[in-house]
């Protein structure tokens, strides 16, 4: 019986930094839900939104395509809009499992009042690279995009003749996980 108990000590116990490490990031992740850091406490305003886009690539060699996407967002479901958004841009295969992209989108961003009438504009260059990984089952995408963002100014319902300029840059990871060997079957 006191084997069994030094056993257990000996595997459980806190001797390495990376043991101490890995209880200190549990510790900080349970008691960071009890501890407050905003005064008063915030406002949440629900909204449910109805988003649909079409993302399409078309191949013109092995080297060479070109990707489009269009989105569509409406607020309230779809009751009301949001914006619209039209991307295409040039991809260029470095590898098999590595591609970049330079493109142009447009943007009409729908009123956030609801006695205005007129959609801001926004315009942006984007350049990106999507990296493609599989380990084991799993589909692994990962992507940066750097976007130079044009947005059009509106005060008092009417387009102001100015824009500002911001520049954002994105990243995406995305696992996609078979749940069947049948290609119909939806994956995670």
């Amino acid at each position: 019986m006191r084997r069994k108990g030094m056993l257990f000590q000996q595997r459980f116990s806190l001797k390495t930094s990376y043991q101490r490490t890995i209880l200190l990031l549990c510790f900080i992740t349970l008691i960071s839900g009890l501890v407050r850091g905003q005064f008063p406490p915030r406002q949440v305003n629900q909204q449910a939104q109805f988003w649909t886009s079409v993302n399409s690539t078309l191949k013109l060699n092995d080297r060479w395509g070109i990707v489009a996407d269009g989105h569509i967002r409406r607020n309230h479901f779809i009751k009301d809009p949001s914006f619209y958004f039209l991307r295409a841009g040039a991809q260029y295969q470095v590898l098999p499992n590595f591609n970049l992209t330079l493109g142009y989108g447009h943007m009409w961003i729908a009123p956030s009042r609801s006695d205005w009438q007129n959609f801001s504009n926004e315009n942006r260059i984007y350049q990106q690279a999507i990296l493609v990984n599989k380990v084991g089952q799993v589909n692994l995408v990962s992507r940066i995009r750097n976007e130079q963002r044009w947005q059009q100014i509106i005060v008092n319902d009417k387009p102001s003749g100015l824009w500002r300029f911001t520049n954002r840059v994105r990243y995406l990871l995305s696992a996609t996980i078979p749940v069947s060997s049948n290609p119909w079957i939806p994956k995670l």
